[in-house]
């Protein structure tokens, strides 16, 4: 009996036997996809017919591991390689013939080399144009993890894309169906953005988290105006509304970052009197106090981010009772904020029990972020604390103004 063998290639190719009464051998109709990466492991659906006794599938040269899932249907997995190579199906019993049209290519890993311009406001919506290699009509744009508008790509090498609302220094990436580019320290998006921080003894620790989180002083400021003693209750003390209208007017920020209460656990002056701490009164005033603060921001054109008190310690001098009432006023306070939000941090010290813990987690390192007296944060704290507050300004910073 003479061994026939037949080859089936890439998107067609079928072949007949030479011997008229041999039925004809395999045939290849269409792969899916037609191309992957030089480093091998796309998964490619091959149809034709003629696939059931198959014994070998080859991407050129080299041998792929593949699946019969029927005689019309078979996958298999590129191996790697480079250039444009024929895909080879060897059924039991024939002899092998080649095509040489519809191939599978292999492409490089995209790479990004420049992104220009490189800085914009963290309103986003600049267009800029990513150079680099190996891009393709399917490329994606992410800076940072957030994705770009991509609105042309006009060839492998360049694309143009719409930047998205953010903070700080961003990565810039480029994905394809080949993968994704290396992200590098040469190629970055920096968002020009100015950051306040207001508050008590707390809000100036919790400047220290930002300036390790968001270093590039060249487009963007962290300036912690933040002061010991004081709080919203005693405006005879310090005029936090008076003061934080001059620092809008001199600075101005693009956000403000707010965290008080530390020193606030005392009776409140109203109209009607003087209203002691946990009674209603005194939380209709307090929460008035926290509006009007936001509402100086807001009108003045930046963006409020305002934090919750941290869980306290059992030693700590300041009640968890009234960290939570204080917690639930500023939200509640920020609620009906057009231009900002609220960030509770009062998960980031507690247990899964529900008790008190000084540590956080930073990354897959667990660090003591509370002070001895169990109120203050450590810088440790205070980096998990902004990391927290950054994902809500990267949701806020739609809103501020190009």
């Amino acid at each position: 009996m003479r061994l026939r063998s037949l080859v089936a290639v890439a998107m067609g190719g079928a072949f007949l036997a030479a011997c008229g009464a041999t039925p004809p051998g395999p045939a290849v109709s269409s792969i899916l996809p037609a191309h992957g990466p030089t480093t091998g492991g796309t998964d490619v659906t091959i149809r034709g017919s003629g696939f059931d006794n198959a014994t070998n599938v080859e991407f050129g040269s080299q041998p792929a591991q593949f699946k019969v899932l029927s005689d019309a249907d078979l996958s298999a997995v590129a191996p790697a390689g480079t250039g444009t190579v024929a895909i080879t199906v060897t059924v039991r019993g024939d002899s092998p013939t080649t095509s040489s049209s519809n191939r599978f290519s292999y492409r490089k890993v995209p790479t990004v080399r420049s992104v220009r311009p490189n800085s914009g406001t963290a309103a986003g919506r600049t267009t800029v144009l990513v150079q680099g290699t190996g891009f393709g009509p399917d490329a994606r744009v992410l800076v940072g993890t957030r994705p770009a508008r991509v609105v042309e790509v006009k060839n492998l090498d360049a694309l143009y894309a719409i930047i998205p609302a953010g903070f700080g220094m961003q990565s810039v990436r480029v994905v394809t169906s080949n993968g994704a580019s290396v992200p590098l320290k040469s190629v970055r998006y920096y968002y020009r953005s100015k950051i306040l921080v207001i508050g008590d003894s707390l809000g100036i620790d919790l400047g220290w988290g930002f300036t390790p989180t968001l270093p590039d002083g060249r487009y963007l400021s962290v300036t912690d105006n933040a002061v010991g003693s004081t709080g919203l209750i005693r405006s005879d003390f310090y005029n936090w509304p008076m003061k934080l209208k001059a620092e809008l007017r001199s600075l101005p920020p693009t956000v403000v970052v707010a965290l008080f209460g530390a020193n606030d656990e005392q009776p409140i002056s109203t109209k009607k009197g003087v209203a002691q701490v946990g009674t209603k009164a005194w939380g209709v005033a307090y929460e008035a106090r926290v509006r009007q603060l936001a509402s100086i921001v807001v009108s003045s054109g930046a963006i409020i981010a305002w934090v919750g008190l941290p869980r306290m310690g059992p030693r700590a001098d300041i009640s968890q009772r009234f960290a939570s009432q204080v917690d639930t006023l500023d939200q509640a306070a920020l609620r009906s904020t057009t231009k900002g939000g609220f960030v509770s941090i009062a998960k980031l010290f507690t247990t899964r029990s529900g008790g008190y813990t000084p540590y956080v987690r930073i990354g897959g390192t667990i660090a003591l972020g509370r002070q001895p007296d169990e109120v203050h944060i450590t810088p440790a704290g205070a980096s998990a604390i902004d990391t927290v507050v950054l994902a809500l300004l990267f949701e806020l910073a739609r809103t501020v103004p190009k």
